[in-house]
């Protein structure tokens, strides 16, 4: 076996430290959902897979996806990715990764643990100031269908649109060709009770 390599030969179910395969493994929040990023630090030899496993207690653990173990490039370490987005808001998830080979032997991640925010919908324009067009680009943490009302300085309102989008990014032209000069409000919010939008936004518009 070259030093850069982890061979396991059994047939037998077993544990491995999980030190000795795991370089990393840590926790963010991404909009609702929460991103789990591990690292291996050795190329692995034969089949082998990864097993995400969730727990509301950091004791009884459920898979709740598997991922497959990919081509190293030689001598460098291997990073995964994995989105949890069904999460609930405000309370500890515990996380960890388990590496299976085949027979049984297996390696664990230390648990990690996690509470998921209700996060705020992002939004703003550019260019601003605008001459007339400008781009609205939005970060959803769902998908939800938005409302986008532009309003003068005076609190008259210009126009009221529907805006579906999706988790993620989303990106749209407005075209204020035609406004006169000056400053205008644009509320981007949803109309409707959802879990995943906690409050609306609110952007100044300069016209020049």
């Amino acid at each position: 076996v070259s030093s850069d390599t982890v061979e396991f030969r059994t047939t037998q179910g077993g544990v491995i430290p999980g030190e000795s395969v795991f370089a990393s493994f840590y926790l963010s929040q991404i909009g609702p959902a929460v991103q789990l990023d591990w690292t291996i630090k050795e190329e692995i030899k034969g089949n082998a897979w990864f097993s995400v496993e969730r727990s509301l207690d950091g004791q009884f653990f459920e898979r709740i996806a598997s991922v497959e173990l990919e081509e190293f490039i030689e001598n460098e370490p291997k990073d995964f990715l994995y989105f949890d987005e069904r999460v609930p808001y405000d309370e500890w998830m515990y996380y960890r990764v388990r590496l299976i080979f085949d027979g049984g032997l297996y390696t664990l991640t230390q648990t990690r643990r996690i509470k998921v925010e209700q996060p705020d919908i992002e939004a703003w324009v550019y260019p601003n100031p605008t001459e007339g067009k400008t781009q609205l680009s939005i970060l959803s943490p769902g998908e939800v269908t938005l409302t986008l009302s532009l309003f003068s300085h005076l609190g008259n309102l210009i126009f009221k649109r529907e805006l579906p989008v999706g988790a993620g990014w989303v990106k749209k032209e407005i075209d204020l060709t035609g406004l006169q000069q000056g400053m205008y409000y644009l509320n981007v919010y949803d109309p409707n009770p959802n879990p995943y939008i906690k409050q609306s936004k609110s952007i100044i518009i300069m016209i020049r």
